[in-house]
């Protein structure tokens, strides 16, 4: 049987003590799952979905350095992308709402799979998130490639 991967490491520099307060407060926060207009209010604010989702929030490994002033954001096997970038705007909306983000990361198989290597990129600011991938960016090419071999020809010339 194989495994899928989807590995990141990122971290946000020059983290003020507020920050870091504001940080370990945000992911290391549970939800009240007893009263549904919190629970709500928490899940919106974190881009969660359902108590499921919830309950493995924030989904991906971190840790603040007061030392070196340093958020730290990595996943060793899996790590949910959304989760990370849903509090990385937050995070720029909150304190830095003129700052930008961006990050890479990696999507492999344990075993030579078809196609199940790749990976792709989030950029991200206090207004909005931007995806991409190396799969949809080869489809593009791919594309244009063969449109490029095999030109449409015009009608009535």
């Amino acid at each position: 049987m194989a495994n899928n991967y989807q590995l990141f490491s990122t971290g946000i520099k020059n983290i003020t003590p507020g920050e870091a307060a504001w940080i370990e407060t945000f992911l290391g926060e549970e939800p009240n799952t007893e009263n549904p207009k919190l629970f709500e209010a928490w899940c919106d604010a974190r881009g969660v979905s359902d108590e499921d989702d919830a309950a493995s929030y924030p989904d991906f490994e971190w840790s603040v350095s007061k030392k070196d002033a340093f958020l730290w954001m990595y996943s060793e096997e899996w790590g949910n992308l959304v989760h990370l970038a849903v509090f990385v705007q937050t995070f720029l909306q909150t304190f830095r709402p003129n700052d930008t983000f961006g990050m890479t990361y990696c999507e492999y198989c344990s075993k030579p799979r078809i196609d199940e290597f790749g990976g792709g990129w989030v950029a991200i600011s206090a207004q909005k998130i931007q995806w991409g991938d190396t799969y949809s960016a080869v489809a593009q090419d791919e594309r244009e490639l063969h449109d490029d071999l095999n030109p449409k020809t015009s009608q009535g010339t």
